[in-house]
């Protein structure tokens, strides 16, 4: 309908009048049509998911020093709790005779190359008379021998239990020729996986040690003995107090810890040149829960060397499974990361629990952390990622959460944001 004009409108004027009008209201209403498009787009814009933005410390370390270890006041040595960390004495660095703890080395190459599968004995090996005439040359030598004879069959497992059991420095021939066809080629094939084990520090001159130029470390003996250890048959050869064969009989380990107090290996050794050595492997509680400990010694002398080393071993390993404590890595409330919120305040995401774990002072702590697929808001003490915690190999994961919630995006942001 249209409006009353006053009477003195003239019909031009009215007409100029509702023109006028006519295009405001027009541009009113297209401006209102614009505006509620344009609130509607707003409105129906996808809003943004919440970010997470880490804040993970880098070059961390458990607090403290590394324990004091009751190292020997001569020789060299080392002690190693496996997936925690090594710890190598004054001078251990410093390749060294070892003596007959080079048999450790034979017999992983040789189980290596025949593998014995639970109780198996394995093939038989036949003594020769120039094994027997070798062994009477060695017999005038004074040198660690197991008793043998010519025509005697001897096992697999036999001829490495003299080894490593009786230390019998004459079987070495015998399992090197049947192994690699010659003690060159067993002595070849030790230096070479020394290699591959990454002992650059190893190095055999023989195949039992008696030549002072075969020498390694306590640390790559370490080594050495965790990978022969990993091998059943090997682990169960060194575990026994004495072992019986065809013609020598009874032959008693040189290791008396053997069965006591949780040790279950591995090797001794003594000559001029390298005094007192032992490779050694017990049970300890470590952090409440029962661990394989190992400690190696060399150079140990006095009137009883062997004896020497055996005390030094067992004070180290006694003394590493009790320096390991549970710790709190990573306390609870540790900020990890940052919760990115486009309509509010950044929020810090921190760790919910504790990161407890097996350690001792100085060790490296990797920190990793997982973010989560997050919404478009978070309730308080919600997690937004998981923190991987590992030390030296053992880990452990704690969630990672907010302290406060966080609301949807509010209607005025949604219609004022900008694109």
């Amino acid at each position: 309908m249209r409006p009353a004009y006053p009477r003195h409108f003239s019909q031009r004027r009215r007409r100029s009048f509702w023109s006028r009008f006519g295009k405001v209201a027009i541009a009113v209403g297209l401006i209102l049509v614009v505006a509620g498009v344009v609130l509607l787009i707003q409105i129906q814009r996808p809003v943004p998911t919440l970010g997470v933005e880490p804040a993970v410390p880098v070059g961390m370390s458990i607090p403290g020093a590394p324990p004091a270890m009751p190292w020997p006041s001569s020789g060299e040595a080392a002690v190693d709790v496996p997936s925690l960390g090594m710890l190598p004495g004054p001078g251990s660095d410093r390749p060294v005779p070892v003596t007959s703890l080079a048999k450790i080395m034979l017999a992983f190459v040789v189980l290596h190359d025949h593998p014995l599968i639970g109780p198996a004995e394995g093939p038989g090996l036949t003594v020769t008379p120039a094994d027997v005439a070798l062994y009477r040359s060695e017999v005038g030598q004074q040198q660690s021998l197991v008793r043998i004879s010519a025509g005697e069959v001897l096992t697999e497992r036999q001829v490495l239990e003299g080894l490593l059991v009786g230390s019998g420095n004459d079987l070495a021939s015998l399992v090197a020729r049947w192994d690699r066809g010659s003690d060159a080629g067993l002595m070849a094939e030790m230096n070479a996986a020394a290699a591959r084990l990454g002992l650059t520090h190893t190095h055999y001159n023989d195949a039992v040690g008696l030549d002072p130029a075969t020498v390694s470390t306590p640390p790559d003996q370490l080594r050495l003995t965790e990978a022969a250890m990993a091998d059943p048959a090997f682990a169960a050869m060194v575990s026994q107090p004495s072992v019986t064969l065809p013609m020598a009989g009874s032959v008693a380990n040189f290791n008396t810890l053997l069965g006591q107090d949780g040790v279950v290996g591995v090797k001794t050794g003594a000559s001029t040149a390298a005094g007192g050595c032992l490779s050694v492997a017990a049970l300890r509680p470590v952090a409440g829960r029962p661990a394989l400990v190992y400690a190696v010694v060399l150079g140990q002398n006095g009137t009883m060397p062997v004896q020497a080393a055996l005390v030094a071993g067992k004070a180290l390993v006694d003394a590493a499974g009790s320096a390991v404590k549970t710790t709190t890595v990573v306390p609870a409330g540790t900020a990890m990361a940052t919760v990115t919120v486009p309509w509010a305040q950044r929020v810090t995401a921190v760790t919910t629990t504790d990161a407890r774990l097996p350690a001792w002072g100085g060790l490296p702590v990797l920190l990793r952390f997982q973010p989560a697929r997050l919404g478009r808001s978070l309730a308080g003490g919600a997690p937004i990622g998981t923190l991987t915690v590992s030390v030296n190999g053992r880990q452990v994961q704690v969630p990672v959460g907010v302290n406060h919630s966080v609301s949807a995006a509010p209607l005025s942001w949604r219609l004022r944001r900008m694109p």
